[in-house]
């Protein structure tokens, strides 16, 4: 053996010339040489983040000698006793260090880190130990002084901070409650937490941290345990319930022993459970977590195509981690990351702990036993060594312990009601579509029954991600979360916002217990049967008379009631103009443009002008019958069908296709006066153009925020749908994608209202870009009234520049304005070659108008004075 690659080792040296006593010399620097090498590769073997607190004491113990050496209170840089005992006074009278290594006055180490340094310090010996064997026995480390000493330095180091005295004078103690069982976080803590975890920038943070949230809160594990995960660890399970009736579907974190601690003589790693199922609360449920975190990996990153992961081949996928860092998708994500993640959040939901990834094991004991978990239950859930049976060969999971950590109690039904929503089925084909074409490819093949469930297992999650992910959105609408592209689809993102919240709204009402109500029930008559046995007949007679009394009252309402809201049904109770007389505002302006006095009544003018449609009113017999609610008069213009009120008041308008989007009700009142409008104008019953509907607005202004152009201009895919937009109109769409209503054209508006009067209402952000939307529009406009040509052709024209230079609306709207620009510099240079500038100058002059002006000439500068010679 030969580590160092020297050949003073190699068994074909030549020994001879030595004598026996370099021989013997050489054997021993040989052994302790391996010696050594071993007991490096044992330190070796720790964490990497019990290596990094090594090497950090380690400079404390340099730090120490060196003082002590120069005091000759030491001969050496042995760890001996007495040099140990000198080592735990030093610390438990050295003040703490801030992180850049300065001394803070008046404060003291705490218990923990004293055991850390002695510790440390015995690491220490240990390689010394393995250097020179002799000082085990010269020299001896360890003895009932050194470990009394150290008890007491702890106990002490204990004692001052419950005395409140361990820290400066100027900083408070501790909360008396810290670290007992009253010290706990409110579930409105743990609820701004996790939207703390979901609001991150970085939709990467978003997803690891939400699933170290979810998970860590479920199984009480470390961030060192969910940072050790490995993603072939993570196994489905069908859990008994402790009823014995239910099943449970459940995710087994099979996590190897990663501690610190040799295994022992163990000729095997026993798996930890860590158990997942479904939680009460949908925003913390550690499956749905799961499920994004499986989405985010394998359709966002592509980990199989940029790892090659053969699925027959389980060394292929065997390393890849739950948690990593970078693009090394093998290396597990450090352990300042994890802290850094949990910080954050805490900041975010304000929240002020000590603990950041070893909170949730923290808390859980309080939680648990607010559940009624017994303590032996819970501490076994999370990272727990027990025996060889019980850890490998039998499912011992503490089950209420479980439970309780997602929400439930023992004694009642495990049934999370937000899981009964149904997602519909091509929302599941978003998530992973691979999963079932693998799962067929290793199914009954030796050696493959752990890949065959894990993705029998992805695809089992797959409702729970939407049903989950709609909880969060109506918390956290703006999660970077929603960038995922499962989530980012426009029809699962309506199905959030409206299907799935009502749903869960019949969910919630059916998943009453019958029980409880019933009982509620026979309290409630017996209550009232009892009441009813003790009154009097005198009580009785009086309550009859105040029943009377109310059903007078109420029928009085009721006629009351009928009678003002009477002209709210015209096709029913017929036409009141009475009624319409009595408003506050009257339609002066139809009078003058009829040509009828003032005193004319509006019975005797008729409103709207005798027009009637060739469509009957729009009922709910004829309503399946019509394809459209809206129709072409014989002056070319948008008249719609009336639809009349419904019957029943409980049920809603019978729908239409399209429907005139009407300007806001400020819009018909009179400017400047403070009239109250409670229902639109005057329509008429059987149809309305828009022209009838302009005539009455008398604030231009109020239009613009319900006419304005709901598209930029890219948003346009072709020039014929901007087009339509200027002569047709902009359709109206629901949140079903539904079209329900009809804008009026622009063109329209613009003769309506010359001069912009209804875009004054307008931010000034928009001005020019409604110069840039209208160049298109007008170009078309204005060439098919020179050529004669319909507009069509213009349009075609312009589709083919477009593919031709592959460019959007915005770059077509600079190349029209380019053409336009330069087609009025041809005209003007005409112009100036014909002489038609001097002729238009003469005209304009002679009309009375402004003309072309002769440039004035410049008066030549006076000559600079001269001085006069004064002659004495």
């Amino acid at each position: 053996i030969d580590p160092d690659g020297d050949e003073e080792f190699d068994e074909d040296s030549d020994d001879e010339d030595l004598s026996p006593q370099e021989k013997e010399a050489k054997f021993e620097a040989f052994k302790t040489q391996t010696r050594v090498q071993w007991a490096k590769e044992v330190e070796g073997n720790r964490r990497v983040g019990g290596l990094r607190t090594q090497q950090g004491l380690v400079r404390f113990w340099e730090e120490f000698i060196s003082i002590k050496l120069a005091a000759k209170e030491v001969k050496d840089k042995i760890v001996d006793e007495h040099s140990l005992l000198l080592f735990i006074s030093w610390n438990a009278s050295r003040p703490k260090r801030s992180p850049r290594g300065h001394e803070i006055p008046g404060t003291f180490i705490g218990a923990s880190q004293i055991k850390k340094h002695f510790f440390s310090a015995l690491r220490i010996r240990k390689d010394q130990e393995a250097l020179n064997p002799r000082i085990r026995d010269e020299r001896r480390a360890t003895s009932d002084v050194v470990w009394n000493a150290v008890k007491c330095a702890m106990d002490k180091a204990v004692k001052r901070v419950r005395s409140g005295m361990g820290g400066r004078p100027e900083d408070d103690a501790d909360d008396i409650v810290h670290n007992t069982f009253l010290d706990h976080v409110s579930d409105d803590d743990l609820r701004r937490i996790g939207c703390g975890f979901l609001m991150h920038r970085n939709l990467r943070s978003v997803v690891n941290g939400h699933f170290a949230f979810c998970e860590q809160l479920a199984t009480g594990n470390r961030g060192d345990d969910v940072r050790s995960l490995r993603l072939c660890e993570m196994q489905p399970y069908d859990m008994p319930h402790p009823n014995n009736v239910q099943v449970i579907k459940s995710v087994l974190g099979l996590q190897g022993e990663e501690k610190a601690g040799l295994k022992g003589m163990q000729s095997k790693v026993n798996p930890v459970y860590s158990v997942l199922i479904a939680h009460k609360y949908a925003e913390r449920c550690p499956l749905a977590a799961l499920a994004i975190l499986c989405h985010y990996y394998f359709d966002v990153l592509n980990t199989i195509e940029n790892e090659e992961i053969d699925w027959k081949w389980n060394k292929s996928w065997r390393t890849v981690r739950l948690f990593y860092c970078g693009k090394n998708p093998k290396k597990p994500m450090p352990e300042q990351t994890l802290f850094n993640l949990w910080a954050a959040a805490q900041d975010k939901a304000e929240v002020k702990s000590r603990l950041k990834q070893h909170f949730a094991r923290h808390i859980l004991p309080y939680l648990q036993r607010q559940l009624g978990v017994p303590p032996d239950e819970t501490s076994r859930m999370g990272w727990k060594r027990g025996q060889s049976y019980y850890d490998t060969y039998a499912p011992a999971l503490p089950k209420s312990a479980i439970l309780a950590a997602h929400g439930f109690k023992a004694c009642e039904p495990y049934n999370p009601v937000w899981t009964n929503v149904r997602v519909p089925e091509q929302f599941l084909a978003l998530v992973c579509p691979m999963a079932e074409s693998i799962a067929e490819s290793v199914r009954g093949e030796e050696n493959k029954q752990g890949t065959t469930y894990f993705w029998d297992m992805i695809a089992s999650l797959r409702p729970y991600l939407f049903q989950s992910a709609a909880v969060i959105f109506k918390m956290c609408p703006k999660s970077p979360l929603f960038k995922l592209p499962a989530l980012a689809n426009p029809d699962v993102q309506a199905w959030m916002k409206t299907t799935f919240q009502d749903e869960l709204t019949l969910c919630e009402a059916r998943a009453g217990n019958a029980f409880a109500i019933g009982n509620v029930e026979n309290a409630m008559s017996t209550s009232a049967l009892s009441s009813a046995n003790s009154l009097t007949s005198f009580e009785i007679q009086q309550l009859r008379a105040a029943v009377t009394e109310q059903s007078m009252a109420i029928v009085r309402l009721e006629a009351v009631f009928g009678r003002r809201t009477e002209f709210l049904s015209p096709t029913k109770g017929g036409f009141s103009m009475d009624v319409y007389e009595a408003r506050t505002y009257h339609l002066l302006q139809n009078q003058r443009r009829t040509g009828m006095s003032s005193g004319i009544g509006l019975g005797a003018i008729g409103f709207p002008p005798p027009r009637p449609p060739s469509t009957p009113v729009r009922t709910k017999v004829t309503a399946v019958n019509e394809d459209e609610s809206i129709y072409t008069t014989s002056e070319s213009g948008l008249r719609a069908y009336v639809n009349d009120s419904p019957s029943d008041p409980e049920k809603a308008r019978v729908p239409t296709q399209v429907d005139l989007v009407l300007p806001p009700a400020e819009a018909f009142a009179r400017p400047g006066m403070c009239e109250i409008v409670l229902f639109p104008p005057t329509l008429g019953r059987h149809g309305v153009t828009w022209a009838e509907v302009f005539e009455k607005i008398k604030q231009p202004k109020q239009l613009w925020k319900i006419y304005e152009p709901a598209k930029t201009l890219d948003s346009y895919e072709h020039v014929d749908a901007l087009w339509s937009v200027f002569t047709i109109g902009e359709a109206v769409y629901d949140a079903a994608g539904n079209r329900t209503g009809m804008k009026p054209p622009l063109v329209l508006l613009e003769e309506t209202f010359p001069k912009g009067g209804w875009r004054s209402g307008a931010p000034s952000s928009w001005r020019k870009m409604w110069q840039r939307f209208r160049e298109i529009p007008e170009w078309i406009q204005m060439k098919s009234h020179e050529r004669g040509v319909p507009p069509q052709e213009v349009i075609n024209e312009l589709e083919e520049i477009r593919e031709e230079k592959k460019v959007g609306l915005n770059g077509l709207v600079k190349i029209v304005k380019g053409m336009r620009e330069d087609e009025v510099e041809a005209k003007a240079r005409k112009c100036l070659e014909e002489g038609g500038i001097t002729e238009s100058a003469e005209s304009g002059n002679e009309n009375g108008r402004e003309g072309v002006q002769p440039r004035k000439r410049r008066a030549k500068p006076r000559a600079p004075r001269k001085r006069v010679k004064v002659v004495k």
